[in-house]
């Protein structure tokens, strides 16, 4: 399934939205069947997922045009892309705008409502449980190194103190690529669950880029260099740089720039730099077949046994244990 006909298909007027045309203003019978909870003043129908999601981990659905969609929750992550047009959600008393290309992913039990959605609004909800959304990619995308991680723990520190995140994407042409691949493989009549999930992999690691693009620029010092700057100049330099290199390349005090890695990654300079290592070490477990002592030599590790146990304390298991599993994967 093309483009093209991805996009004549999301265009097409559906039952539901023929219902609305026909009956302005009035709610679907669906709404009958929605259980709902009171949350402080309000009532607030509650989506469960539990029937959509028995036998798959990604639901993505078309949001129906020519109606606005009521005060309600669910207990899954969500992530909204306005594919056409723009929607107008109020999330926790707040009216956000978004516009096409733009996303947001809301976290499970997090109240909001969609304003009426217009012909030329096409809103794509795509829900996933919250274990396999953060076990699964957001772990997978962690363990590509050190900046990948710092994002990774950024977005979901987010999501757990605010509920709720908004991507302005000014409407990129890679993540719109990604989710119309996703959606033709979703709507194939011989789908494979194991591509639509590489896709929400590749869907996931873009939001990652945009977010690193417009939020973490925003962790400035007095002298207005970006965290995630100084963290990618670790990561390029890892084998060789020490902390008063790290720190004499920024202008800082060896002490300050200590301190300020620790209060922005939570991590100390060692600490990253193993980080790294250790996620160099996957990259080679899993697409090498170098034995495992090349593989310690050739990322700064001469101590064989340090390897071991520092590997071992970072992922649970041993490394031919983790080369192994990932040949399963």
């Amino acid at each position: 399934m093309d483009a093209k006909t991805i996009d004549t298909l999301l265009r097409e007027i559906t039952p539901s939205e023929k219902y609305h045309i026909a009956n302005p203003g009035k709610r679907s019978d669906r709404y009958s069947l929605i259980p709902k909870i009171k949350i402080k003043d309000d009532e607030v129908y509650e989506f469960s997922f539990d029937s959509i999601l028995k036998n798959e981990n990604i639901s993505i659905i078309k949001e129906s045009r020519f109606t606005d969609i009521p005060l309600h929750r669910h207990r899954v992550i969500e992530i909204n892309y306005v594919y056409s047009g723009e929607c107008t959600q109020i999330i926790n008393g707040r009216t956000t705008v978004l516009h096409t290309g733009d996303v947001c992913l809301l976290d499970r039990n997090t109240p909001h409502s969609i304003q009426s959605i217009h012909e030329n609004d096409i809103i794509l909800t795509i829900d996933m449980p919250k274990r396999f959304f953060t076990d699964g990619f957001l772990q997978r995308l962690s363990s590509q190194g050190i900046v990948s991680q710092f994002l990774v723990g950024a977005l979901q520190d987010n999501a757990s103190e605010k509920h709720f995140i908004l991507f302005r994407t000014d409407n990129s042409a890679d993540l719109r690529t990604a989710i119309i691949s996703m959606l033709s493989e979703y709507y194939d009549e011989e789908k494979n669950n194991e591509i639509i999930y590489a896709y929400m992999t590749i869907i996931l690691g873009q939001l990652l880029r945009i977010y690193k693009r417009n939020h973490l620029s925003n962790y400035h010092d007095e002298k207005t260099v970006p965290i995630i700057e100084i963290i990618q100049y670790i990561e390029d330099n890892y084998m060789n740089i020490t902390l008063q290199e790290a720190a004499d390349h920024f202008g800082f005090n060896a002490n300050y720039f200590s301190n300020y890695l620790k209060k922005f990654t939570g991590k100390s300079f060692k600490e990253l730099i193993i980080i790294k290592k250790l996620s160099m070490a996957c990259y080679y477990l899993t697409n090498t077949e170098q034995p495992i002592y090349q593989i310690s030599h050739e990322i700064g590790y001469e101590n064989l046994g340090f390897f071991y146990k520092k590997f071992q304390q970072t992922y649970g298991v041993l490394p031919q244990e983790y080369r192994e599993k990932q040949k399963t994967i």
